[in-house]
């Protein structure tokens, strides 16, 4: 005024983007070529959309809500599904899944642990999301579902102490860890 100006008032502002996006829910293994796979995250708040995309697949419709849905390839090793939050102030940080083709080690195996000579025992393991099939070994002989969840074992000697069963799931784009 006519008397002086006064000390200066600041107020510091800044842009203020969304978070980063919660973890994605969805599957991570055994989805070679799948189709139809559901990926979703929890909204983000101040978020007005999203920005997904995705490594070795498709994004089936919209890719900007907060779940997507994916066709996967018939052949690959590793893919990565990505969302980001964005607004009016820009695009937040990325959270990402990493997927993969090949199926998940199987779960624990069923059967006896005990076994006698010329008997045939039942070993069995729980289905694995994406296995076509399933590769066994024993110190018996399989007598019936090899490539199967599901084997009969004969003992036509007895087995040396600590010796094991074991088995993999596989698809096309590969094949998962010992069980």
């Amino acid at each position: 005024n006519a008397c002086g100006t006064s000390p200066a008032r600041t107020k510091a502002v800044m842009l203020n983007p969304p978070l980063t996006p919660g973890p994605i829910s969805g599957p991570a293994t055994g989805v070679c070529g799948t189709n139809g796979a559901v990926y979703t995250i929890v909204p983000v708040p101040n978020a007005i959309s999203y920005l997904w995309t995705v490594t070795n697949g498709t994004i089936v419709g919209a890719n900007t809500g907060t779940s997507i849905v994916v066709n996967w390839n018939t052949s690959f090793t590793s893919a990565v599904v990505s969302v980001r939050a964005v607004n009016g102030c820009g695009i937040g940080a990325i959270r990402t899944l990493n997927v993969s083709g090949a199926p998940a080690t199987p779960g624990p195996i069923t059967g006896p642990v005990n076994v006698c000579s010329g008997a045939t025992y039942h070993y069995s393991t729980a289905t694995v999301a994406g296995a076509s099939q399933y590769t066994w070994v024993t110190p018996g002989t399989i007598v019936s579902g090899q490539g199967t969840k599901d084997i009969d074992v004969v003992y036509n000697t007895l087995p040396a102490n600590n010796q094991v069963v074991s088995v993999r799931a596989a698809n096309p784009c590969g094949t998962s860890s010992i069980r």
